[in-house]
Parts: structure tokens; sequence; C-alpha cells
């Protein structure tokens, strides 16, 4: 690891959980994002669900932070609802205990989460913990020597949520297992109409992306009704995707998008 990488990542441990991460990290991915145009669109998804964050949540709403690595969304979603009952869930071991310090009205827990419950093999990238996943990276940038594969507990979000527990807002952040995220949370889609916020990205090797969006339609527009729309689209208050839409939208073409919001309201099912 480089001196300036070194720098970086302690000024990270030191500032994620505060007032100061948002604000630096915006302002790191904006001077990083010049002329990259894939780092400028993430720049632009976390400013939106920043805002789609702000719109949702009251005083007292519940939320759901999966994948909460270093808790980039977890302070905000806790300054807006102060009152609310939060769950973070993050896999890496070291990262959960971090957030347990920094965060300590939220209910954090060192599981992954899919569509069962037990233990599984988790592949923890100790270099960059943010493309740790699930799934086996074929084909990974990073050394396999800083590949650590580990047990962790797996869990499902229909089934660790307490029975009547109204929750407002989802967001998802889990390397190539989304679909099984979302089919083990249908439940509380159903009961609950929460805006669900979802990174759609798959790990090189695994399922297409363009195959993952046709289940991911299936669960939250037919099964869920829920509506599905591009993060600016619905912080601009436009309609919805239709399915031929979305599938447009998913994939790793140039114009293509890895970020969608899902909100209750007439789906386009049928489309």
């Amino acid at each position: 690891m480089s001196r300036l990488a070194t720098v970086t990542s302690r000024l990270e441990n030191l500032i994620y959980g505060t007032r100061l991460a948002v604000p630096a990290t915006l302002i790191a991915l904006r001077l990083a994002a010049i002329g990259r145009p894939r780092i400028l669109q993430s720049y632009h998804y976390k400013r939106r669900i920043l805002q789609i964050i702000a719109r949702t949540l009251r005083p007292d709403s519940n939320a759901i932070d999966i994948g909460s690595h270093r808790g980039l969304f977890l302070y905000p979603i806790v300054r807006h609802a102060p009152a609310g009952k939060h769950i973070a869930l993050e896999p890496i071991p070291f990262l959960a205990n971090r957030l347990r310090e920094r965060f300590p009205t939220v209910d954090v827990r060192a599981v992954a989460v899919s569509d069962t419950n037990g233990t599984t093999s988790f592949f923890l990238d100790r270099r960059k913990p943010g493309y740790s996943a699930l799934v086996s990276w074929e084909g990974h940038a990073s050394s396999a020597e800083f590949i650590e594969r580990i047990d962790v507990p797996v869990v499902t979000l229909d089934e660790i949520v307490p029975a009547g527990r109204q929750i407002d807002l989802i967001k998802m952040d889990a390397m190539g297992v989304h679909v099984e995220i979302l089919r083990g949370a249908l439940r509380i889609i159903q009961r609950c109409r929460p805006v669900i916020i979802m990174y759609l990205r798959n790990a090189p090797g695994g399922e297409q992306p363009e195959q993952s969006a046709g289940r991911t339609w299936e669960i939250l527009a037919v099964q869920g009704s829920m509506s599905i729309s591009r993060l600016a689209d619905w912080v601009a208050s436009r309609p919805a995707l239709s399915r031929a839409q979305f599938l447009a939208s998913v994939g790793r073409h140039e114009g293509s998008e890895t970020c969608f919001v899902a909100s209750p309201g007439e789906s386009s099912a049928a489309a």
C-alpha cells in the first residue's frame, strides 16, 4: 500500500461516523472524478442517496443499513431519525466493531444477508474491504494474497426484524447478492412498503447484470408492487421506470446505472 493510501485510510478511520465523513467523502470523490466518468457517477449517487435519506426519514423512522462498511450513510440515518430503531448489518468483524463504537444507539450485527439463515463463506479483501463479498471474484484486480476466506453468520431480513416493527428505509450495498437479499426480505417489503436504496452490482465472474435485473424486477415490481426509479428521477419526482427501461439501464455498457431506488406506488409491472 502506498504512503498516500495509508494516510488516506487512517484519515477515513478517524472521520467515519462523524459529521465530517459525508463532506470529506464527497470532496474526495469529486476531485477523483475529474476525467473518470464512473467515479463521477459514484459521486452523484452518494449526493442523491443523502437526499433520499433526508426526504424519507422522520425523527422516529426505522431504517436498515445493509453493508454499512464505515457508516457513511449510517450517520445521516441516525441524524435524521434520532428516535428510530436502526439495524446495521456489516459482515466484516473489525468494521462491525468500529460501527458499534461510533453508533452506540444502533443495533450493529456482524452478519451477511441473503435468503437463508446459517453460516457461509465470505471473501474478505484486506486491502480494499469495500470489495469484499459473499461471492468469489474471478479476475479481481486485487492480488490473491489480500483475499481471506472467513466464515460469517448469514441471515434474512424477514427473520431478524422484530414482528410488527415498521421499516421505512433500507439501504443495500452487497456485492452480487442483491437478489437473494430482496428474496429474503419479501415479507418486510410487502408489509412495510419501505423505500429501498439498492446497488445492483455483480461480482466479476458471477451472474450477468441483465439476468439479475430481471429477477430483481420480479421481486420488487411484481411480487412487491413497488416502483423502481433511477436515483436522479426519484429526486426530481419524475416517473418510475418500466420493465424495459429498467432492464436497459442495468449492465456494464456506457450510460448504464448501478444504483436504483424502489418505493411504494403503482408499479409498471405489466410494461
